[in-house]
């Protein structure tokens, strides 16, 4: 698969100034499909975060931010765990020692919240099967919209034995208003599968400016 190549000036102006917009027009450059017909003025900007490009071994030179607590200390700063889902000791992605959250099947986790604007249209996150076919479908809960009582589905990392990174899947920041403007979401996974039980483990939203 291929992925849109950004480059380093762009991101950090982005970190340091927050001027998407201005940048967006100087380069001639199109807005992402979340903010498609809306040009604003000035880029909204989340404070605090930090961004890498934590799936670059993949193939992926999009810088990404992460969601507080998916790298799952114990406990996982944050999150809340349903039905079986825990924190358990294990080998990361890229082979350094630490833990990571496995989810029986039916099991449910969700995120800290994390902001986001129109400008974040995408995340990913690792997944490891480590018995049977599985897979942890998405979901994202908006503060003080409809999908705070019902998230809405955003798709699925389907999880094979050994470290994949998920295919990107959707934000819909589009959800929380079309005005640019930062926003808070959770993610809502749920395992899938019958009998199985899948580690998760570091969830990262991408700021798209392109």
């Amino acid at each position: 698969m291929l992925f849109s190549s950004r480059t380093t000036t762009v991101k950090f102006t982005r970190t340091i100034a927050g001027a998407a917009a201005t940048l967006l027009v100087a380069l001639g450059l199109s807005a992402s499909p979340a903010s498609a017909g809306i040009l604003p003025t000035e880029a909204a900007v989340c404070p605090g975060q930090i961004f890498s490009q934590p799936f670059l071994s993949r193939g992926d030179l999009n810088y990404y931010t992460l969601v507080p607590g998916s790298q799952f200390d114990n406990p996982p700063e944050g999150w809340e765990l349903r039905d079986g889902a825990r924190v358990v000791g294990a080998t990361h992605p890229d082979g350094s020692e630490g833990y990571a959250l496995e989810m029986p099947s039916g099991s449910v986790a969700v995120s800290a919240p994390v902001c986001v604007t129109l400008q974040y249209p995408s995340a990913r996150v690792y997944t490891n099967t480590l018995e049977g076919k599985a897979g942890v479908a998405i979901a994202v809960s908006y503060s003080e919209t409809k999908t705070e009582a019902k998230p809405k589905p955003a798709g699925e990392a389907k999880a094979t034995q050994g470290w994949e990174a998920s295919q990107p899947f959707s934000v819909l920041p589009q959800i929380a208003g079309k005005v640019e403007e930062t926003r808070t979401v959770r993610f809502v996974l749920t395992a899938s599968g019958n009998g199985t039980r899948t580690l998760v483990y570091g969830l990262f939203v991408d700021p798209w400016i392109r």
